[in-house]
Order: C-alpha cells, then structure tokens, then sequence
C-alpha cells in the first residue's frame, strides 16, 4: 500500500513538470512518425502491413519477441504505452 501512494505522489509531482510531459510528447511524436508505415496504401491484393512483416519473419523460433525482427509492432506497443501512460498523469494530475 505504501509503495502505492509514493507512486501516486511521485507520478502527482511530475504531472506539474512542463518538462517531463513534453519530452514525452516528443517522444511520442517520433514513434509516430516511425509506424506511418502503417497508413500507407497496402498493393493488391491488400491486408495487413503487420501481417506481411510477421510473415516476412515467421522463420525465426518467436519473431514476436525480436524487436529488430518485428520494429512496426514493438513501435506500435510503444505508442500504446505511451498513450496509457499520459491517460494515467492525466488522471492522477487531477486529484
């Protein structure tokens, strides 16, 4: 419970730190950037941009533990981290 409550006070303290929210949106901006591979038209006959890298890999034993076998989708989770964790200082801030 303890560790619970320093956390929430430490994550309230960088909530009002302009800096710490802005190199995350930074960041953030890059890893979008990186997966705009994602938006782009996908040639006949179509389907999925992280499909067609998974398939490109499936001969390694895990391709989805290897970030340099599958970048899209460690970005991708990245970006999803991301937005989780400013969703949570957003929430937190508020208290």
């Amino acid at each position: 419970m303890f560790r619970t409550v320093r956390l929430i006070s430490v994550v309230q303290t960088l909530t009002h730190d302009n800096q710490v929210l802005k190199q995350g949106l930074i960041h953030l901006n890059n890893l979008l950037a990186s997966v705009e591979p994602l938006t782009k038209f996908v040639e006949a006959p179509g389907g999925s941009v992280l499909l067609r890298e998974y398939a490109n890999v499936c001969h390694l034993p895990d391709p989805l533990q290897s970030a340099q076998a599958t970048p899209l989708l460690h970005r991708l989770s990245a970006v999803h981290s991301f937005v989780n964790v400013f969703t949570y200082v957003c929430k937190v801030g508020q208290v």
